[in-house]
């Protein structure tokens, strides 16, 4: 949706999948996205077709925002097509966020891979395709049941706690460290370190 030109068309313009609004009356109108020539509509469009184009007309930028996510319920509820692929196969998915290694223990597991790689592969490519399936081996269930707890402590100690509460990054490494839950921090962590108190 951010790739959308403000006119029709567009050598990079993403095709979209139909959408839908709700018309005056109330009703679902199903929305497709591109023209009956087959050419992507532009958010202009889209937005004249909603009835939400103001006459003074609006910049590119903000009519993206307005037809964002948070905008228009229909796509906020749109999901990636892989999402909806590996749901439709009643599969399993855990959205891990983005760049924050604290939190993906998936990253714990991997530098423990790379550790074993370091120790026994000859860095060449038939190696290599031989020692990965052992370097997975080697990192044992209760070891990636370790860093799942630790990074549930990380993303419980980093959440906005009731009242404002906020720890630091610092503070949160200190709680972590200290309290080695099999869960969480608990919710009384304040109580048991006044000193990491910190009100935003």
């Amino acid at each position: 949706m951010s790739d959308l030109n403000l006119s029709d068309g567009g050598k990079n313009a993403p095709r979209l999948r139909p959408g839908w609004y709700t018309d005056s009356s109330g009703q679902r109108v199903e929305q497709p996205m591109q023209r009956a020539d087959g050419v992507q509509k532009g958010v202009k469009s889209i937005l004249q077709e909603r009835g939400l184009w103001p006459a003074a007309g609006i910049a590119l930028k903000q009519a993206r925002e307005l037809l964002s996510m948070s905008q228009q319920p229909d796509f906020q509820q749109q999901r990636g097509r892989i999402v909806e692929r590996l749901m439709a196969a009643q599969q399993h998915i855990i959205m891990l966020p983005k760049f924050h290694c604290e939190f993906n223990f998936i990253e714990n597991v991997w530098g423990r891979m790379k550790a074993y790689l370091r120790r026994n592969c000859k860095y060449d490519f038939e190696a290599l395709q031989r020692d990965i399936p052992l370097a997975v081996a080697s990192v044992p269930l209760p070891a990636i049941r370790r860093y799942a707890q630790r990074c549930d402590r990380y993303m419980d100690a980093s959440r906005v706690k009731d009242g404002g509460v906020l720890l630091t990054p610092q503070q949160v490494a200190r709680a972590v460290k200290i309290y080695k839950s099999h869960r969480s921090i608990p919710g009384n962590i304040i109580a048991l370190f006044p000193e990491l108190l910190h009100i935003k």
